[in-house]
């Protein structure tokens, strides 16, 4: 078995169980889980439990629990070995097959197109952006798809509740993947649902503001290559805030999320 190293956000978990046909080869992969607290991980990034990502892989066929702690050397080098030979073949991302529970499912009317907008209204400030923003973009987006129905998915949503608005500021995060798996146009800020967009191939559009105010290790660069790893070829993919050069290299055209208008991110629309 290969056993799969998760650890930081729920970014990262998604993104290292979506580089590897796990659900294609069901028995073949395991995953052991690095708390944050071992990893590395700021408190203030909503880093989840040990507990928390085995529930999760709880729903995954393909990737069987191996605990908590560091995988080991040779493992690193089987997984990343076996990265290097599928990516020239396959560079998407591969869809995990989550197995969603009853209680995983959201309530949607299927009859309309369902817009997710994920908000951050707390946490990281590199991802803040003012509420102004966020509802001047909600009332574009409304004004232009007035027969969708439009979800803000934020634990801190409340305050942009309006006419037509789903604020989903209560979900379990297997509930908030499930919604974002069965929209029709997500928009975020550099956030675990580019992956799950990514994998299910749906039009999305990332703004990515320079995040080394809180990390200084995340240059463009290196977000471009490590954190989009795997979308590099999506041609649902939009970009806002970052300009790739090839597969390595990029660059941040804004800067801090401040210098971003809302008429830019709707203009990319």
């Amino acid at each position: 078995m290969l056993t799969i190293q998760t650890w930081g956000g729920w970014g990262d978990v998604l993104r290292e169980i979506s580089l590897l046909p796990t659900f294609r080869f069901q028995g073949l992969f395991g995953a052991r889980h690095l708390p944050p607290e071992l990893a590395g991980v700021r408190a203030d990034a909503g880093a989840p439990s040990a507990e928390e990502v085995q529930d999760l892989l709880s729903r995954c066929p393909g990737i069987h629990w191996d605990g908590v702690g560091s995988v080991s050397r040779c493992q690193k080098h089987l997984t990343r070995g076996l990265r290097e030979i599928i990516e020239p073949i396959h560079p998407e991302l591969f869809d995990p097959g989550f197995v969603w529970r009853e209680e995983d499912e959201v309530q949607l009317d299927t009859a309309r197109a369902n817009i997710v907008i994920q908000t951050h209204l707390e946490g990281l400030t590199a991802k803040r952006w003012p509420v102004e923003n966020w509802r001047a973009v909600i009332n574009g987006v409304r004004d232009r798809n007035p027969d969708a129905c439009i979800h803000v998915l934020d634990p801190a949503g409340v305050s942009l509740a309006d006419d037509g608005i789903v604020v989903q500021a209560q979900l379990t995060f297997a509930q908030a993947i499930r919604l974002v798996e069965r929209c029709s146009l997500l928009i975020s800020v550099d956030s675990w649902s580019k992956y799950v967009a990514g994998w299910k191939n749906i039009p999305q559009l990332v703004i990515a503001p320079d995040q080394t105010p809180d990390y200084p290790q995340l240059t463009a660069s290196t977000v471009w290559r490590y954190s989009f790893r795997g979308l590099h070829n999506n041609k649902n993919l939009t970009l806002l805030g970052l300009a790739p050069a090839g597969t390595k290299r990029a660059r941040y055209t804004f800067g801090p999320i401040g210098n971003i208008r809302s008429e830019d991110v709707l203009g990319k629309l």
